[in-house]
């Protein structure tokens, strides 16, 4: 769930003050919006990853409704959910690269850093940085774009 997020990352995708807050959740957001969808330019694989890592988180919140329904909705919602979630697939978080394709600047290369702030399966924090220059010119310009 997207719990809060600065200004650049409100509009990295889509602006995400347009999305309900019952709806920031990313993996919801990867399956269900398609500027998100076309944004990840590794969908397949990315996406993949994603549902293994809540597989594994999963684990630690076997008590809570709204992980199980969370399932449900992506179920209903995505057959492509319901493929990868059959796999059985578990991942831990990692940091990496990313690529995304913003539609008002171009492709971002990024590096997506996970910071916990409680226990490992706890809230994190997550910090992206721009992995070359033009990354960062173009998140400078993106910064820079009224969105009113």
């Amino acid at each position: 769930d997207l719990l809060a997020f600065n200004d650049v990352y409100c509009r990295l995708i889509t602006d995400l003050r347009e999305i309900p807050p019952e709806d920031r959740n990313t993996l919801w957001l990867g399956f269900t919006d398609p500027a998100w969808r076309r944004a990840r330019v590794d969908w397949e694989e990315g996406m993949g990853r994603m549902v293994a890592q809540y597989r594994l988180n999963m684990a630690g919140h076997v008590g809570e409704p709204s992980w199980k329904d969370l399932v449900r909705r992506l179920s209903e919602a995505s057959p492509e959910f319901v493929d990868m979630w059959s796999r059985r697939d578990v991942q831990g978080v990692e940091n990496r690269a990313k690529l995304l394709m913003n539609s008002h600047v171009g492709l971002l290369r990024l590096d997506h850093t996970s910071y916990w702030i409680g226990p490992r399966s706890g809230t994190r924090v997550v910090v992206y940085t721009p992995l070359d220059e033009e990354a960062r010119r173009r998140l400078e310009k993106l910064a820079l774009i009224d969105f009113g």
